[in-house]
């Protein structure tokens, strides 16, 4: 049972099924680039202890996907979710993907918070400058100041 109903017609209808199935997987594999990326970005810019965790970072990271959006790997967890119901566009699935997109920004203004407090002034002007989740202003911002 779809969320919003589908004629019977286009439910059953090849050309829809294998674009859903595309889409779906290119969502979760773009999902998957911005969940990971961050890991090595973090450890390798973020001025990291050897043997501490990737979010123990020193200095503050605005270069490759930080200087899209500010919280790549929450953009990760939000694709996620929308692949999720892009996979199985069920009322169960599209329930918990938007619980996870709501809670994902929740997340999001509560990590900003802690990072101004963390890296001040400069955490600011960059929150100034790159969006928080939102990748095509993001790209459109950084076209602007190269």
């Amino acid at each position: 049972m779809g969320l919003v109903p589908q004629p019977l017609w286009l439910a059953q209808n090849a050309l829809y099924r294998k674009t859903q199935f595309i889409i779906s997987w290119a969502v979760w594999l773009i999902s998957m680039y911005f969940l990971f990326a961050p890991i090595l970005i973090l450890r390798r810019h973020g001025g990291v202890a050897k043997k501490a965790s990737y979010v123990e970072t020193q200095k503050l990271v605005t270069t490759g996907l930080y200087s899209l959006v500010r919280h790549p790997q929450y953009l990760g967890w939000l694709l996620m979710y929308l692949a999720l119901i892009c996979f199985n566009p069920n009322l169960w699935c599209t329930v918990c993907g938007m619980a996870g997109i709501v809670i994902m920004s929740w997340i999001t203004r509560l990590e900003d918070r802690h990072l101004v407090s963390k890296f001040g002034e400069a955490y600011r002007r960059y929150q100034q400058e790159v969006p928080a989740l939102n990748l095509l202003i993001g790209g459109l911002r950084l076209l602007k100041r190269r």
